[in-house]
């Protein structure tokens, strides 16, 4: 993966912007919008949102940190999937046995 870039939106975004942000408003109920607004009203929205916001500050866990993170979830990831496993197999034998005894 190469470097990533942050770097201020400017106005030439607008378009692409709205498609990302058009897939929460169909989507999901994140926005509170029920209808995509149209290029002129997210650039109003746009602008007054950019003009509030001078500067944002984050901190980031370091690279070592994520890795971790990453690791540990993996490890969750497939501890999951062998649960699922194990469930799905004891609910064949429940069935296998249920038929069995109201045979």
């Amino acid at each position: 993966m190469g470097d990533i870039t942050i770097r201020k939106a400017t106005p030439d975004d607008t378009r692409r912007l709205l498609e990302i942000y058009s897939y929460y408003v169909e989507n999901t109920a994140i926005t509170f919008e029920y209808d995509v607004p149209s290029v002129d009203e997210f650039s109003r929205s746009y602008r007054a949102s950019i003009d509030r916001v001078q500067g944002i500050t984050f901190t980031v866990p370091s690279r070592e940190v994520q890795d971790k993170a990453s690791a540990k979830i993996d490890i969750l990831e497939k501890q999951i999937t062998e649960a699922q496993q194990k469930l799905e197999a004891l609910s064949s034998k429940i069935s296998d046995i249920l038929y069995d005894y109201l045979q």
